[in-house]
Order: C-alpha cells, then sequence, then structure tokens
C-alpha cells in the first residue's frame, strides 16, 4: 500500500486466526484488506475511502463477489463495523475546493449546529443546522447578480450578490460610483440553479415547525429526501413571503450542505462488555428476559413483545442483504378496544430512533402517511409522509382497520419492496421507504370474535395482500379466567404506591448493538425451517398465508439470532423460530363473523343472500334483498330516498369493496356488477 500516513488496524485473534483476515491498512485514500480466499489462496481487497464509515463498508458487497465464504465475510464487516467509526474523523479528510473558497471553508467549520426550532427562532446570523428532508421542490432559478453600463457615468457595473435572490429591487440597482448613484436601467441577471427543501427536526417531529432552505448550484445534484443533514449558511427574513398577510418567515440560505449518517445511539466500549455480559448470563433465556423488560407498565402480552422486539431489530436489516431481499418483519395487532394494543404500539416507537406514531383512520390517508405533491405559490413541492422519514426504523399506524382500502393500497409497494413511485404534477420520484410497519385494528364487528377459540381471515379489516404481507398477527381477546384477571388486578393496583421500572435504556442499547450482526442460516437450520414451512402448506382446509410464510420464517430465525448477539442461526436459533410461529398458527381457523356497526351488519348480510342462493346476482339487485331482509341496512343504505348504484352511492362503494376482498365472493361480471358465491 503506497501511500503516505499508511496504518494498521488491530484485529482480533479470532478474525485472523479463524476466519483468515490477516491485515487491514488505512490511509486517507483507500482501506486494504489481506485473506485467505476459499480455495486457499492469497488475496487482496481495496476500498476507496468515502465521506461515511457505512458508505465505505458497504462497497465490501460488491468487492466479494464469492471470493469469502458468508461466515468469514459477515465476521471481517461485523469488526469492521464497530473499530472503523470511532476513528473515521482521523482517516476522512474532505477534499479542499479550488475556487479560492478556503477562508470560507474554515469558517462554516466553526459554526454553531443549530436544531430546526432553534434555527426558527433566529432572525439573522451564520450557523450550522440539523435537520431532516422533508420536502423538495422542482429546479428554478435565482438571482446571483448583475451586470450594466450606467448611462450617466457610463461605468461598468457587475455586482455579486451575497446570497441569490427571486428578485431585485429597483432601488438595489443604483450605480456604484459614489459620485453617480443613478439607476442603472439596462442590466443583464447573473443566475443560479436552486431547489427549496423544508427541514424538521430528527427527534421531536412537528409538523408546524419546517424551515425553508435554499440549496444552489452542486448542492441541487442527487438530493436524498429523507435523508438526515446539516446544513450550513445564513440565516435570514424571507420578506417576499406571504407579503398580502404581512407576516415574515426566516429562511436558510445554505452555503454547503452534509448527509449526516452519524449513530443516534453511540455505544461505548463499556456498553458493548455490558450488553456482552448480560446476553452470557442469560443464556438461550435472552429473549424471555428482553421481553419482560419492555414497558413494564404493560401487564402481560410477553408473546406480543417478543415479536416487536423481533421486527425493531430487523428493522435496518434490508441494508444488509446479500440478494436485497426484505429482512424487515411488519406486524399487525388486532383486538377489541381497552386492551393496550395502542400503547405498546408507542412503547416499541421509543426503543428505535427515527421511528413514528401515527393514527390511521380519518386521520389520515394513504397518501398523507407516504407522499404528496402539493401546490405551494407557484412551485410545486414534494412533500414526504411519516412512513418513508421513518426509514430504516418503525412506523406504527393506531387504528389501521379504520383505513379505507383504497388508501390501505399504498402501504403495498412500502411492505415489500421498501420503495414506492409516485407522478403528479410534472413531478416522478421513487422513494426509498424501508419502513417497518407495525399496525394496529379492531376486529370487522369492531371489538369481539366470532369464536373465543379462533379466527377467521375475514374478520381482519385489511386487504388481502396486505394481510400476507403482514409476517405476524398478534389476536388481542379479553382475559376471562380467574386467576389471570385477579394476578392482573392486583400487578395493576401495585403501580399507585410502588415506581415502575424502566429498563428502556438498555433494551434501546441492546437492540442498536444487534442490529449490527448479520448472521448467516447454517444449513441444518435451514433444513428444520424447510420441513417446518412443508407441513404447514400441507395441513388440510389450509387458508392462512401463502408462501411469503417461507420467507417469514427465515426473518424471524435471523432476528432471534441477532437479539442473541449470535453470527449463526443454529437449531436451537430455528427451533425458537418455530415454537414461536406455531402460536402465531394456533389463531387461524375458519369461522364466521356478525358485524356490529351498519356497515357490517349489510356486509354479512349480503354474504348470507350469496352463499343461501348460490346464483349469480347483480350487486344492486343485492343490496335491495338486504334492504328488503332487514331494515336497520335500508336505513343505512337510504334505500328510500338515494339510488343503491355504485356510482351514486359511497356506502355502496364501501360495501363493495369488502365484498370483493372475500375469499368466497366472485364478481363475474363488471358492467353492471354481478356477484356470485364461489365455493
Amino acid at each position: 500500500m503506497d501511500e503516505d500516513k499508511v496504518k494498521q488496524l488491530e484485529l482480533s485473534d479470532e478474525l485472523v486466526n479463524k476466519y483468515l483476515i490477516h491485515d487491514v491498512y488505512y490511509s486517507s485514500k483507500k482501506i486494504e484488506i489481506n485473506f485467505t480466499r476459499l480455495d486457499g489462496n492469497a488475496d487482496t481487497i481495496t476500498l476507496p475511502v468515502l465521506q461515511y464509515a457505512h458508505d465505505t463498508l458497504q462497497q465490501l458487497y460488491t468487492h466479494v463477489n464469492g471470493s469469502m465464504h458468508p461466515e468469514q465475510f459477515t465476521r471481517l464487516l461485523h469488526e469492521l463495523d464497530i473499530k472503523f467509526p470511532p476513528i473515521w474523523d482521523q482517516i476522512y479528510v474532505p477534499a479542499i475546493a479550488s475556487d479560492n473558497k478556503s477562508e470560507e471553508s474554515t469558517d462554516l467549520s466553526e459554526l454553531e449546529i443549530l436544531s430546526v426550532s432553534e434555527a426558527l427562532r433566529k432572525h439573522s446570523g451564520r450557523f450550522g443546522v440539523r435537520g431532516t428532508i422533508t420536502s423538495l421542490s422542482r429546479l428554478f432559478k435565482m438571482i446571483s447578480g448583475f451586470k450594466g453600463h450606467c448611462d450617466n457615468c457610463d461605468e461598468f457595473n457587475e455586482i455579486v450578490l451575497p446570497e441569490p435572490v427571486s428578485s431585485i429591487k429597483a432601488e438595489d440597482r443604483k450605480c456604484t460610483n459614489p459620485n453617480c448613484q443613478k439607476l442603472i436601467k439596462n442590466v443583464d441577471y447573473n443566475y443560479c440553479n436552486a431547489v427549496n427543501v423544508e427541514l424538521q427536526d430528527l427527534e421531536q417531529f412537528n409538523d408546524l415547525e419546517r424551515l425553508p432552505v435554499f440549496l444552489f448550484d452542486k448542492d441541487t445534484e442527487n438530493i436524498r429526501v429523507g435523508e438526515n443533514i446539516i446544513v450550513k449558511g445564513q440565516i435570514r427574513i424571507d420578506e417576499s413571503s406571504n407579503i398580502k398577510a404581512r407576516k415574515l418567515f426566516p429562511c436558510f440560505c445554505a452555503k454547503s450542505i452534509q448527509y449526516d449518517k452519524n449513530d443516534k445511539i453511540n455505544l461505548t466500549k463499556l456498553d458493548i462488555d455490558a450488553i456482552n455480559r448480560f446476553t452470557n448470563k442469560h443464556g438461550s433465556e435472552i429473549i424471555g428476559e428482553l421481553a419482560s423488560m419492555f414497558d413494564q407498565s404493560i401487564i402481560g402480552y410477553e408473546h406480543v413483545k417478543t415479536g416487536l422486539l423481533l421486527s425493531a431489530v430487523n428493522s435496518n436489516a434490508d441494508n444488509n442483504n446479500f440478494n436485497k431481499r426484505r429482512e424487515r418483519i411488519h406486524s399487525l395487532s388486532i383486538g377489541g378496544t381497552g386492551l393496550a394494543k395502542s400503547r405498546i404500539l408507542r412503547s416499541v416507537t421509543r426503543l428505535i430512533p427515527d421511528s413514528r406514531y401515527e393514527s390511521g383512520g380519518r386521520n389520515s390517508s394513504g397518501k398523507s402517511l407516504t407522499a404528496i405533491v402539493s401546490k405551494e405559490e407557484e412551485n410545486y413541492v414534494l412533500r414526504l409522509g411519516p412512513i418513508p422519514l421513518a426509514k430504516n426504523a418503525l412506523c406504527a399506524v393506531n387504528e389501521f382497520g379504520r383505513t379505507d382500502y383504497e388508501d390501505q393500497a399504498h402501504f403495498l409497494d412500502v411492505m415489500e419492496e421498501g420503495e414506492f413511485t409516485i407522478n403528479k404534477h410534472g413531478i416522478n420520484a421513487r422513494i426509498k421507504a424501508t419502513t417497518t410497519i407495525i399496525a394496529s385494528a379492531n376486529p370487522i364487528n369492531n371489538s369481539t370474535w366470532m369464536d373465543d377459540e379462533k379466527i377467521n381471515l375475514n374478520e381482519i379489516p385489511a386487504l388481502k395482500p396486505i394481510i400476507d404481507r403482514f409476517d405476524l398477527i398478534f389476536v388481542f381477546r379479553p382475559r376471562k379466567n380467574q386467576d389471570e384477571i385477579r394476578d392482573y388486578a392486583y400487578r395493576k393496583s401495585g403501580f399507585e404506591s410502588n415506581k415502575i421500572p424502566d429498563y428502556s435504556h438498555y433494551v434501546i442499547k441492546h437492540l442498536e448493538y444487534a442490529k449490527r450482526f448479520n448472521p448467516i442460516i447454517s444449513d441444518e437450520a435451514q433444513q428444520m425451517l424447510n420441513e417446518f414451512f412443508i407441513k404447514i402448506m400441507l395441513q388440510d382446509n389450509f387458508n392462512f398465508g401463502s408462501n411469503r410464510i417461507l420467507d417469514t420464517l427465515f426473518r424471524l430465525c435471523k432476528a432471534f439470532a441477532r437479539l442473541k448477539l449470535n453470527m449463526v442461526v443454529d437449531g436451537d436459533d430455528a427451533t425458537d423460530t418455530i415454537e414461536f410461529y406455531n402460536v402465531v398458527l394456533q389463531q387461524y381457523q375458519r369461522a364466521v363473523s356478525i358485524p356490529f356497526n351498519p356497515r357490517d351488519v349489510t356486509y354479512n348480510e349480503c354474504l348470507k343472500i350469496l352463499r343461501e342462493n348460490q346464483i349469480a346476482i347483480t350487486l344492486e339487485e343485492l343490496l335491495k334483498q338486504a334492504c328488503y331482509n332487514n331494515h336497520y341496512i335500508e336505513r343505512y343504505l337510504c334505500f328510500s330516498s338515494k339510488s343503491l348504484r355504485l356510482q351514486d352511492n359511497a356506502k355502496v362503494k364501501s360495501v363493495y369493496a369488502m365484498l370483493l376482498n372475500h375469499t368466497n365472493v366472485r364478481r363475474i361480471q363488471e358492467k353492471p356488477v354481478v356477484l356470485q358465491w364461489a365455493m
């Protein structure tokens, strides 16, 4: 390695002796890794040093190309991911611009870094601001200066503005000659490229506190919406904004932009040693111990807590996947009211930085949760919703079942592909959203299940493709056993006099450390999971899930291994996965739902008519029969005063969507809509 200031990274004995990684050298230009290949020959990998340690190490995925054993590669990446970030400031040296801006760069490096909330309360000054990019405008032009001859003194004037502006007032076009000061009538403007983004705070996410930031020229290229950044430049009052209302707002003119990939949670060597000791102490019981530490104010639901910890630890695993397959584990908690579903969602979002908690149903739409294009003044702006802003984290959606099926469709690409596209008003964007969705809902008849021991998929108020994308579905039921109720009552009343223990500080750090592991699945574990999947699919009258179950099993076993801090998924991890998923499977068998709200009563009555008649029938005639059979339905659909045609009645559209989502209902004609029961 022929470079100045070359240093050697100290490697663990295990990495050198067992995994045959001989040397790692680094400088400000590149990293060189010497190792023994699978075929026994010596080899070297050279990585160019990028701005961030994470981006630099991610290049390993494209450089290895099968030359390393997966376990050898995983162990190498794990050790480098621990050792390089703390010393990265000593390795990466930013390039110095060649246009005599070194003095300005030095000044910028010494600026005070503010939050968005703090910056909004400044009137002027040079600062740095840290925040998340939540919106992006189309490219436009701003005036960076002007030039022209003065007709009075014939002097040539060339003005470079300190910050680009949208317009220049007449009085600002005066001749620079102090003896003249006449207005320059004919000027040529100099322009620069500009883009307007909005920043919001990373932690205290307040939609009302958004800082407009202008980016110029080179900084307008390859803007990554949803990323955390640090911008440095000038705060000023935008006097052109909202002149009619006579309100003045601050804006920020950026001189530089830096994508901020620093870990939200800094783990020291003492932290890592403590996590390893705690894990070794509890051994195979570590996951149960973590679940018991999860928000002790919520009594019970240990299985649900375990599942949500599995979702949390896999929340950023898509970034470390060789085959670019989904590793995120989505979950749905469903049950009656008052069973702590919302509280448990709030609790788990506090464990992973950048996570969001949102209310579903009428409080939000599929577009507002993903992304919208809105017109603001004379410009169209792409504005991200909470789901892409929770990239590599969790987005909890409460009351998901109250969300219209049309809005639920916006979740499909996000949940499976981890990205979605938006194409509106000339803005076409592909938005990365590797976000883990954890949702809650009430059953379709609002609060109760038809059977105390089993449920039917038709009782879940979600599109079938959405249900299929939820890896874990947890059923909440009220306690009916006398001993369970007594235990709950006494433990709950004990909170009145005793302080509730809070172990979240440790759980947060354990999850952060566990996410650094990228375990590989052993042949033994793989065979066990494959056989388990085969038995599931061959069950009689099996009507739950699809081939995605196999992917779910592999995601779960990796999550179990991560929580145990294992580099390899072994037979014990596979056994834990099978036992855990068996509890989920026991909840699903056929059952019939009887809704209690008018929409669901209409839906059930239509199902009954289709099932009993076994003949094709138009949707309008089907609804008429339902109205004749039940006056409650007649009043709900306003049969006496309103048409039952699909295009004229919004309530009919809602019932129709639910019918099409039923497993046994087939549409055999579209115009007019004709439905039939299919066995």
